[in-house]
């Protein structure tokens, strides 16, 4: 087992040392076990096609795939990411997981998937799974979900994917994008409330032509919107429909959105199927 910093053999605290962080090419990220403090702006990202962004604020095989020679350093007992995703597009595969895990909606909108049913998550929503619960989220609104993810990394983990009936993550993923580092490519505006300034975080997805923005936006009205569903392809469609089409893997999802004159955008999101937009 690896020692914790600040505890000694017989259980007595010590004092920690601070965290060296370096920059891996997507963000800054810890080189060595410790406290530290890093701004999401600052730290390191990994993207996925068809999953969005995250943020893993520790030094985790995702984001050091371009750094071979950094030896990965990830929490102990804790796993904290922030995701970052948009309308149409799911986080993750839906799956049940024996650790304890809980969800915090900070911008934006979401549907959980929860033991077969579904539930709308706006903002300060907060989601706790209990082990074993199975979940999954879905983007939804109008613009980019921003979801804190927490949870406990005990020994023996197992997991469950029943809609790819399999038991572990590796065999469920088989055949979707890696996580990369990055973003590479601009930024996004997005304000996480409170008064808070609008903050710039990573860009999570290619950036759309003036053409396909007005094409897209052509195809979007709210007013045919149902209770629960969200826009995908020019239709408005369950969560559930959402994520099993967005799991086909001959297809990635590329949101448009419009921008308003003084460059930033005003939130207006579709997403579209294959190289061509809406």
């Amino acid at each position: 087992m690896r020692e914790c910093p600040g505890i000694d053999s017989d259980g007595v605290a010590s004092e920690v040392p601070q965290a060296r962080l370096e920059d891996v090419g997507s963000g800054l990220a810890p080189m060595s076990p410790g406290w530290f403090v890093v701004n999401v702006k600052d730290a390191a990202w990994v993207t996925n096609e068809a999953f969005g962004a995250r943020c893993l604020f520790e030094a985790d095989v995702p984001v050091l795939r371009e750094r071979p020679d950094v030896e990965p350093q990830r929490f102990q007992h804790l796993g904290i990411k922030l995701a970052v995703f948009d309308p149409g597009q799911p986080s993750g595969l839906y799956h049940a997981d024996s650790a304890e895990e809980d969800f915090l909606v900070l911008r934006g909108e979401c549907v959980a998937r929860i033991e077969g049913g579904e539930r709308r998550l706006r903002q300060w929503d907060f989601l706790h799974c209990a082990p074993g619960t199975h979940h999954g989220f879905v983007g939804a609104g109008d613009g980019p979900c921003l979801l804190l993810m927490v949870g406990s990394r005990i020994a023996d983990r197992a997991f469950d994917y029943p809609d790819q009936r399999v038991k572990s993550s590796h065999e469920a993923y088989l055949g979707y994008p890696h996580w990369q580092p990055g973003p590479h490519h601009g930024h996004f505006r997005l304000s996480v409330g409170f008064g808070a300034e609008v903050a710039d975080l990573p860009e999570i997805t290619n950036h759309a032509s003036a053409s396909a923005v007005q094409a897209g936006a052509r195809h979007r009205s709210r007013d045919s919107r149902s209770a629960g569903q969200i826009l995908v392809d020019g239709n408005f469609v369950t969560s559930r429909t959402a994520m099993a089409s967005c799991f086909d893997k001959e297809f990635a999802y590329t949101p448009i959105g419009t921008v308003e004159p003084n460059g930033r955008p005003n939130g207006s999101v579709l997403i579209s199927r294959g190289r061509e937009s809406i």
